[in-house]
């Protein structure tokens, strides 16, 4: 299935093949692209890549094998739910418990102290 972007170009979904131990030349024209061409790891030019269109095949077994997953994912939900379920009834169980309350007397706090401060350089007021 191909798709026009607003640049006008024509994107398709493709499946690659190429040599083993090869690798495809980076594009310069974008960061992501490659180009079609096969390098081995002296650089040396091996070859181009072969290119498979993604047909409706594929597509179905790529719907499949995401249905398998939602499958097991609910399966393992159905099967950790009581287990999950206990232990947080258990932890609300131990949060709503009342604490003993403190049987220690209480303390009255100590009276403040009464703070004078004299200057050396001021005679005392009369009566002081």
């Amino acid at each position: 299935m191909a798709s026009a972007d607003m640049s006008g170009k024509i994107r398709e979904r493709m499946y690659v093949e190429r040599p083993g131990g090869t690798r495809l030349a980076r594009s310069r024209a974008s960061d992501e692209g490659n180009r079609g061409l096969v390098f081995n790891d002296d650089n040396a030019l091996v070859g181009q890549v072969e290119l498979f269109p993604d047909g409706p095949g594929s597509r179905i077994k790529d719907l499949a094998a995401g249905a398998a997953l939602a499958v097991a994912v609910c399966l393992a939900a159905t099967k950790a739910a009581p287990v999950v379920k206990s232990t947080l009834s258990g932890l609300t169980s131990k949060l709503n418990r009342s604490r003993p309350r403190d049987t220690a007397p209480e303390v009255a706090p100590a009276p403040a102290a009464r703070i004078t401060l004299e200057r050396a350089d001021i005679p005392p007021a009369p009566g002081d």
